[in-house]
């Protein structure tokens, strides 16, 4: 699941580092020289903007903040913090190993060394949460000061990151295959903040799955290319009429389908894909604004991979308003 982490920004060093290289994005061009180059081809896959934050930190005292570090992963949540606020946020998109590109943006602390444990950033956010707001939601006492990188437990980033809305659609989280589990059978209880967990979950295994470590994708139904951010891994045969191997079967059940709308007029069944492979729109649809949104693609043929077909068909038989 995805942590949160805190990295004090306040004394004058970090400050600055903050400005050159969160506030003013990096370019993953000017990275080149200075990282091996899977590391800058990865670089550039997971930032196709062609810029990204960039922040590290130094080994420490007996590797400590190496130890912290390696906690991290991509779809984590940073947040900034200084004069006892937390005034900005980013989603890490890449952890890498870089003395060189460390001490070209940087350079080397009073004991020499760099901050070469490094990430890039992504959906950098301005905020304004005070220490004592913090601290109340996840849990510290009221009078904390965020003091030292820190890498906070799942439990504490959990609390803060449902709290805030500040999770990545861009860059998912990774879940194990324990947890993939526990969401299949969490599921079928009773909506409460745990299955909206067990739902996060599925999703992010299932966009993961479907996007193949993409930043962009193409949705299904429409055929349109557009960032991660916009599109969900949505079932094709409706999961609570799925069997437990079903629910399992992610090639096959789910699709990537965009918010704009096919995603809704999908499930809903205003909108199926029929026998001849061709995207059916329902004689029910009466909505003028649907039905224009629609008007670009309707009766195009659809890509179905063959183990989505049997789903495909169910959709067309059970959920197609005619």
């Amino acid at each position: 699941m995805s942590l949160v982490i805190l990295q004090p920004a306040g004394n004058k060093g970090g400050r600055e580092h903050y400005v050159d290289t969160v506030e003013k994005l990096v370019t993953i061009e000017a990275c080149e020289p200075f990282v091996p180059p899977q590391v800058y081809q990865a670089l550039r896959e997971v930032n196709p903007t062609g810029e990204a934050g960039m922040w590290g930190v130094v080994s420490g005292k007996n590797n400590v903040n190496v130890n912290k570090w390696a906690k991290i992963t991509v779809g984590d949540l940073v947040l900034f913090a200084a004069n006892k606020k937390i005034h900005s946020s980013g989603i890490v998109s890449m952890k890498f190993n870089s003395e060189s590109l460390a001490k070209k943006l940087w350079g080397v602390n009073e004991e020499g060394y760099t901050w070469e444990y490094m990430y890039s950033l992504d959906e950098i956010k301005s905020l304004n949460i005070s220490y004592e707001e913090f601290n109340e939601i996840v849990g510290y006492k009221s009078n904390n000061v965020i003091q030292g990188f820190t890498v906070l437990d799942e439990e504490k980033s959990s609390a803060f990151l449902d709290h805030f809305a500040l999770r990545s659609e861009r860059h998912i989280e990774e879940v194990s295959e324990a947890e993939f589990e526990e969401a299949i059978i969490g599921l079928d209880g009773e909506l409460d903040r745990k299955a909206t967990s067990w739902h996060r979950k599925e999703q992010s295994k299932g966009r993961k799955r479907l996007l193949q470590g993409r930043a962009e994708g193409s949705c299904q139904i429409c055929g349109k290319k557009m960032l991660a951010d916009f599109l969900i891994a949505a079932h094709i045969k409706r999961r609570t009429d799925c069997s437990a191997e079903e629910k399992r079967d992610l090639d096959g059940v789910m699709m990537l389908a965009c918010k704009f709308g096919c995603d809704y007029l999908f499930e809903v069944g205003y909108i199926a894909v029929n026998e001849e492979l061709k995207l059916e729109v329902s004689p029910k649809l009466k909505d003028e604004a649907a039905l224009e949104y629609l008007s670009k693609f309707m009766g195009k043929t659809i890509n179905v991979r063959p183990k989505q077909d049997q789903y495909f068909k169910w959709h067309y038989k059970n959920r197609f308003a005619i």
